[in-house]
């Protein structure tokens, strides 16, 4: 898979939650890369990578990938899911999770993904930050987090699709 992402759709109110934006093809060029280095260090670059290849032979390819689309890759992904949802879904409100807000909902303490993916991310699409949630949410989260959103204790970012920009 080259990019992922995960979504949460409210048909009835229009209304879409990116959940995240993954790129597991990356996250594996990276971890071969090191695998790579591990081998070539020890002195056995003919050593077999991941199924791939011999070390010195996957070297190329994952420095290729990784200088390649590294810094682009989220950019694309998310510009894919946007298309899609207002194009072919007619989806008019998308949200997107703030870092902090995304840890809380999922209940992830540690490895955690890159703050940029939920800061800088939506900012370059536009996205304003908000306290205000997705109705869609606020109702099917734990009841402590329900009650934080509907108070606007929590962040999230909304592109509001029918809005004309100037």
């Amino acid at each position: 898979t080259m990019a992922w992402v995960r979504l949460d759709l409210d048909l009835a109110s229009g209304q879409a939650l990116i959940e995240e934006v993954q790129n597991d093809w990356l996250r594996g060029a990276s971890s071969a890369r090191a695998a790579v280095v591990r081998a070539i260090n020890s002195g056995r670059p003919n050593d077999g990578v991941w199924g791939i290849g011999p070390a010195r032979g996957v070297k190329p390819y994952c420095e290729y990938v990784l200088k390649r689309h590294a810094h682009d890759w989220a950019e694309v992904a998310l510009s894919a899911a946007i298309g899609f949802l207002i194009d072919e879904i007619g989806i008019s409100q998308i949200w997107y999770h703030d870092s902090d807000t995304r840890a809380r909902v999922k209940r992830i303490k540690w490895s955690k993904p890159p703050r940029s993916i939920y800061t800088s991310l939506p900012r370059s699409f536009c996205f304003e930050r908000t306290s205000q949630a997705p109705g869609f949410l606020v109702s099917s989260a734990p009841k402590n987090l329900g009650r934080r959103m509907r108070r606007g204790e929590e962040t999230f970012w909304r592109m509001d699709a029918t809005r004309k920009l100037n």
